[in-house]
């Protein structure tokens, strides 16, 4: 699969164009598994809450027995509007950042490998059998004095949804880094940004 530049920072979230059948197939089934994870962590313990209060008043237990999975089934429909979505960060200019953010990117995810697709970098890990870290896809999009961010983990089925929101707090914490040290860099760095409406001390 390949990124959609223009479209992923238009939207605020990573998306991709699928190359190929295999892609495509891959989507499809990405979304049935967590449809089914729905269904069961959800739609069926919300029905039969529903049922059962109908037919014989509110149980304690009954209550007490389907809030978890209910819970469970709320943060995962809402991982899944945000697994994709994009980090906006402030930078200085394209060739700045990306010489400050890799380095800040590599402190918390070593071992990845990356790949350019033009302004576009990919860093990737892939799930291990045998490895406690999980498989890991950063994409990092440069665009004038912006960089966008998306973190995913990815487990032996594919992108995790799971770890969203933990992963757009990292990338927060990746923005902050960036912008300390932005404002740490020379003088000539630091009248660019106050020229450009960036990070001031």
């Amino acid at each position: 699969m390949t990124i959609n530049f223009l479209r992923s920072i238009e939207t605020g979230r990573v998306q991709t164009n699928p190359t190929d059948w295999a892609d495509k197939g891959e989507i499809i089934s990405f979304y049935v598994v967590n449809s089914f994870f729905l269904v069961v962590l959800l739609v069926f313990p919300t029905f039969m809450l529903i049922k059962d209060s109908l037919e014989s008043g509110i149980n304690g237990f009954g209550i007490a027995f389907a809030t978890i999975p209910i819970i469970l089934g709320l943060y995962l429909l809402f991982s899944l509007f945000k697994w994709k979505q994009l980090t906006k960060i402030d930078g200085v200019d394209i060739e700045t950042n990306k010489e400050l953010i890799v380095p800040i990117v590599n402190g918390y995810y070593p071992e990845l490998t990356y790949e350019w697709d033009g302004d576009i970098l990919i860093g990737s890990r892939p799930w291990h059998h045998f490895s406690f870290k999980t498989g890991l896809n950063i994409v990092m999009i440069f665009k004038e004095n912006q960089i966008y961010l998306n973190i995913l983990s990815i487990n032996k089925g594919g992108p995790n949804p799971w770890m969203a929101y933990t992963n757009i707090g990292r990338a927060k914490e990746i923005g902050e880094i960036l912008r300390d040290r932005i404002r740490h860099r020379p003088n000539d760095t630091q009248q660019y940004v106050y020229d450009h409406g960036g990070v001031k001390d």
